[in-house]
């Protein structure tokens, strides 16, 4: 009787979870002292991707190792370069409008033509003029073209209003007095020249700018004599001759000579307002080339010469300028050699107002 009793309150709970189940609702908290069963949490089942929820990877066929490495193609073969057309054998023909005379073709400009007619000039023929003076007076450009090889003697002399010259760069001869006493103020010889003749340019006294070839290796007798409007010019470095009278009467008022410079000519800047002028050390040969350059106060020689040379050189006759217009003259040179020896000589005995200093 009392076990019943104490299982009586454990029967009636199990009564009532058993009744609550079959009718669907939920059963009270466990009473006091009666232990909760734990329930389990039951964790969401995770959505399968479909296919077509899933991008597809397109495959990266540079990083393909399967695929076989591109392979280069080889460069083209160089084409062959085609050889130059053989230029025109000449003669020019010549053109003239406008004042300008144009020079085709290919052979060598001659003006004055040849054979029996060579007193007819050939720009008198182009304007079609029966008056020489007015003919030659006419012309103001010429312009040689492409094809023309040399320009001959006495070519384009004379020509007083010429002012400007273009010349061609299949040119490489320019013949003796070629634009002598013309009007040409200006011109550009091409690189393509390697000789330039005596006079070319003897007279032309508006002439101011000159560009000489990089070639060049000789500067002919008178070239530039009475240019009395060039005031500068550049030698180019491989010229080893300059004749006698390549720059007299003009009025340079500097000249620097190139290192390989072997031979100047006789009075080569008379008449010049040049004071200072050096001399290589290449120099072998000069006789005359100072006479007549009376402006000249300062001479720096940078190589020893020979009495001969000295003698040849006329220093003596530029001390008795200096000694008779009292403005003097400095000689620099090396020491203890001839140079030095031969001019301290000359102070001693005659020309107390010149002096040697040694440069060396």
């Amino acid at each position: 009787m009392n076990t019943l009793k104490k299982r009586a309150p454990l029967l009636l709970a199990l009564a009532l979870a058993l009744s609550l189940c079959a009718c669907g609702g939920k059963a009270d908290p466990a009473p006091t002292g009666v232990p909760a069963e734990p329930q389990e949490t039951q964790e969401p089942a995770e959505t399968a991707e479909t296919p077509e929820d899933t991008p597809e990877e397109t495959p990266d066929e540079t990083q393909d190792a399967s695929a076989p490495a591109a392979v280069p193609e080889p460069e083209p073969e160089p084409e062959p370069e085609p050889e130059p057309e053989p230029l025109p054998a000449g003669p020019p023909t010549y053109t003239f409008e406008n004042g300008v005379l144009t020079c085709s073709g290919g052979g060598e400009v001659n003006a004055r033509g040849s054979g029996p007619e060579s007193w007819i000039p050939v720009v008198q023929n182009a304007i079609f003029s029966t008056n020489r003076s007015e003919a030659m007076a006419a012309v103001e450009k010429v312009v040689v073209e492409e094809g023309i090889t040399s320009i001959a003697y006495h070519a384009l002399d004379h020509l007083e209003n010429l002012k400007e010259v273009t010349l061609p760069d299949t040119l490489t001869s320019i013949g003796p007095s070629s634009f002598s006493q013309s009007g040409l103020t200006s011109i550009r010889i091409p690189d393509s020249v390697t000789e330039i003749d005596k006079g070319a340019f003897d007279g032309c006294k508006n002439l101011s700018s000159v560009t000489l070839p990089i070639g060049l290796t000789q500067i002919g007798d008178s070239m530039f004599s009475s240019c009395e409007s060039l005031t500068g010019i550049q030698i180019p470095d491989g010229v080893t001759t300059i004749g006698s009278w390549a720059f007299s009467g003009t009025s340079l008022t500097e000249l620097t000579l190139p290192s390989g410079l072997t031979e100047i000519g006789f009075e080569f800047i008379a008449s010049t307002p040049i004071t200072r002028i050096e001399i290589p050390a290449s120099v072998e040969n000069m006789d005359g080339a100072l006479s007549e350059a009376f402006n000249l106060t300062e001479i720096v020689l940078h190589g020893e010469l020979s009495l001969q040379a000295i003698e040849g050189t006329a220093l003596k006759g530029l001390m008795q300028n200096a000694k008779q217009n009292n403005t003097g003259l400095t000689i620099y040179g090396p020491s203890g050699g001839v140079v030095e020896g031969w001019t301290n000589k000359q102070i001693s005995e005659s020309y107390p107002n010149c002096k040697f200093i040694a440069n060396d």
